[in-house]
């Protein structure tokens, strides 16, 4: 039976979710839900097959909306040393995540997760601009932090851009799973990537989105949310 281990961060125990590897292998991914982070054993992260990162995409859905405070410091939920902070570049996307240098994995937030994946992006000045006037304030999907539209350009707390899910990627994901595309067939992702992220940023304003009582919107939280739901 798989170790149960406890988050680094909130010290319960982290739920083990069974998902499959590039090869049909099994890989018990440890989640926490209340602090936004997984944990992955050595190279579980890279071996994670497309069809496994959609399940995850519905599992970060499906997450409490409030995320717990994020400490600065973690010892490894395996051998309890100290976790070293990494920056680290992916295809020209800058992450950072906790690795134990002892090579018993990483820990990373799910926002951190995604941007590795390249299913997230960064907002442009006029899409920000272009926002609905309802919206005020966001909620960083990092840290949980809020994020004023009026004066800051990212999150003050720990510096993440105010980013949107990047429906171009995640549509290209979904369309291989369901049809590997032949080399002689044009796709038709952007067409309705770009349908799908204009879709729902006209709708953050629309009162089935958020209500009076929702202080802080997170874009990469609603945009998941939308796309599941199309």
């Amino acid at each position: 039976m798989p170790e149960k281990l406890h988050c680094p961060n909130c010290y319960e125990i982290m739920p083990k979710k069974i998902l499959k590897d590039k090869l049909g292998y099994n890989i018990n991914l440890d989640i926490c839900f209340n602090c936004h982070l997984l944990w992955f054993d050595n190279t579980e992260a890279s071996r994670l097959a497309p069809d496994s990162i959609i399940k995850l995409f519905e599992l970060i859905n499906q997450s409490s909306r409030h995320q717990a405070t994020i400490k600065e410091k973690f010892k490894c939920p395996r051998c309890y040393k100290p976790l070293n902070f990494i920056n680290d570049i992916v295809k020209h996307n800058k992450i950072n995540y906790y690795r134990c240098d002892y090579q018993h994995g990483r820990l990373i937030t799910f926002f951190q997760f995604l941007r590795e994946k390249h299913f997230v992006r960064s907002l442009t000045d006029s899409e920000i601009k272009n926002l609905p006037a309802e919206i005020k304030q966001l909620r960083c999907t990092s840290c949980g932090g809020a994020i004023n539209l009026n004066k800051d350009h990212a999150c003050p707390y720990c510096r993440a851009p105010i980013s949107v899910l990047d429906a171009k990627a995640v549509n290209k994901a979904l369309q291989d799973l369901k049809n590997p595309p032949k080399p002689s067939e044009p796709s038709a992702t952007n067409n309705r990537s770009s349908s799908f992220e204009s879709d729902y940023l006209k709708h953050l304003g629309k009162e089935s989105f958020f209500s009076e009582k929702t202080t802080l919107i997170d874009l990469i939280e609603m945009g998941i949310n939308y796309f599941l739901n199309k």
